[in-house]
């Protein structure tokens, strides 16, 4: 009796369990959905009447027919880049300016038009970066096109350690690809520095609040990590051949850094403690920033792709675990929000990795940096509304604390008056008992004695006499009763007045 008595709490507990996960996995499932959908739909509409296709393509020493969207067979090519050539057409009469439009290549590209380079994107730092999807565009002088075919060739150069990858390339009009560049422009370019800028100040000011509560540190933790993705976002990396190579190791350790630093932060911030196998999680990101300052490019990429990627994957899962077990016990709002917020990336980052594979086709759209900068930016808007609300409780507690005082001081106030009133009607009586035992003691007497003397029949000197001693009795009694105010040579001056009489 006594083990089923024992067991059947422990069912109840995990039926309570089984009840909070299931709605929580199905909720996950949902965003799941969503994220795939809006991926797919992530892409803008690029004018396809414009799209130049059919390439001719000679690397490594050979020539042969490709189709855009393009995957190189080399991962590092510098010195002899992958060429594509090919052809597009000048309708005749054509009045318009027009441009030439890469959406999205690894890792830079040069564009020539009739043997002229009209666009080459190593002048642009971010637009050289793989994480970034950053599009280009270039007006196309009317002096180098001529009605008919025009000559159109790109070199990519790759500096790995993926494949080098061109996307469908557009040349037309500039007013037809324009907002298709704005769109990209705003969703690759606008957005995340946007992310990075808001990042920097809750960075600023998570690191403020640490800074004045020392206690708690998952302020300062999640400010330090902050920091380093606002870093990493800002600073340009190196294109290679690169006058400070030990930079691109500094931003390749800075990503799997960053996913550590965010693991401790949810440890900390579910109030759960943090193991001593816990430090393990920044081994490869200071690894990849030991071997980039020790070795020569590419050797950090790769360490970075087989140590860096897989941390922040493994970073990403520690997080979903804590966040669900965090939502099946606390049951709160934070939990849960943090909880989507995780999964979001997590599917993102699966998408990144499906891409790298080349499981996906033709896609080469890396949105896992995008949506982990949105992530933060939630977290560090959460801790700064849940401070601020805390600010917000200690000013309501102080408010309330002061009108307690108020009315603690009125009623101490409205003692004190009682009291007061208390004592003056004890003096009063006294006063009155002092009064009546004089008037007893003096007055009475005399008017006894007034009253003996006349019924034995003596002279009216005698009662006179008495009379006057009363009289003077009474005048004294009534003397005592001025207010003096406290006044002491007063008090002894009319004392003196009274008792010189006598």
């Amino acid at each position: 009796m006594s083990e089923i008595a024992a067991k059947a709490p422990t069912r109840t507990r995990r039926r309570l369990l089984a009840s909070r996960f299931v709605p929580y996995l199905l909720l996950q499932i949902l965003i799941v959905i969503a994220c795939i959908l809006v991926l797919r739909l992530m892409p803008p509409d690029d004018p396809d009447d414009y799209a130049v296709l059919e390439f001719s393509l000679r690397e490594n020493g050979t020539t042969r027919p490709v189709t855009l969207p393009h995957y190189t067979s080399s991962r590092y090519s510098l010195q002899d880049p992958p060429l594509y050539s090919g052809t597009f057409t000048l309708p005749s009469g054509e009045t318009q300016a027009w441009s030439v439009f890469p959406p999205c290549f690894s890792n830079a590209a040069e564009v020539a038009v009739n043997g002229v380079v009209v666009l080459d994107s190593r002048r642009n730092d971010t637009a050289n970066r793989p994480d970034r999807n950053t599009p280009v565009i270039a007006v196309i002088p009317s002096s180098l096109l001529h009605e008919g075919s025009n000559q159109l060739t790109v070199r990519l150069f790759v500096w790995g350690p993926l494949k080098g990858f061109l996307d469908t390339v557009y040349i037309g009009p500039d007013e037809r690809l324009r907002p298709a560049y704005n769109t990209r422009t705003l969703l690759f370019v606008t957005l995340p520095v946007v992310f990075s800028a808001w990042q920097s100040l809750l960075a600023v000011i998570l690191a403020i609040m640490w800074l004045m509560r020392r206690r708690e540190p998952v302020y300062g933790v999640l400010a330090l990590g902050m920091l380093i993705g606002a870093l990493q976002a800002f600073v340009p990396a190196p294109v290679p051949p690169a006058p400070y190579p030990r930079l691109a190791a500094l931003l390749l350790a800075s990503a799997p850094i960053e996913s550590a630093l965010v693991v401790v932060f949810s440890v900390l911030f579910f109030g759960w403690r943090w193991p001593r196998y816990g430090m393990l999680l920044f081994v490869p990101g200071l690894a990849i920033l030991f071997v980039g300052l020790i070795a020569s490019q590419p050797l950090p990429r790769i360490v970075f792709l087989f140590l860096g990627v897989p941390t922040v994957g493994v970073c990403l899962m520690l997080l979903a675990v804590i966040v669900t077990r965090a939502v099946i016990k606390r049951q709160d709002a934070a939990s849960f929000t943090f909880g989507c917020a995780v999964t979001i990336v997590l599917t993102c980052w699966f998408h990144d990795m499906l891409s790298v594979f080349e499981i996906i086709p033709d896609d080469r759209t890396f949105v896992t940096r995008l949506s982990y900068s949105a992530m933060l930016v939630a977290i560090g808007a959460g801790l700064t509304w849940r401070f601020a609300r805390a600010l917000n409780q200690v000013d309501s507690f102080a408010g309330q604390l002061v009108a307690r005082v108020r009315e603690a001081e009125e009623r101490l106030k409205a003692s004190f008056a009682r009291e007061e009133e208390r004592a003056r009607a004890a003096a009063l009586a006294n006063e009155r008992t002092r009064l009546v035992r004089d008037l007893h003691d003096g007055l009475g007497g005399q008017l006894v004695s007034i009253v003996a003397l006349s019924e034995r029949g003596h002279e009216g000197a005698t009662i006179t006499d008495a009379a006057r001693a009363a009289l003077k009795d009474l005048r004294l009694v009534i003397d005592s009763m001025d207010d003096i105010g406290g006044d002491l040579m007063l008090a002894l001056g009319s004392w003196r007045e009274r008792a010189a009489r006598q």
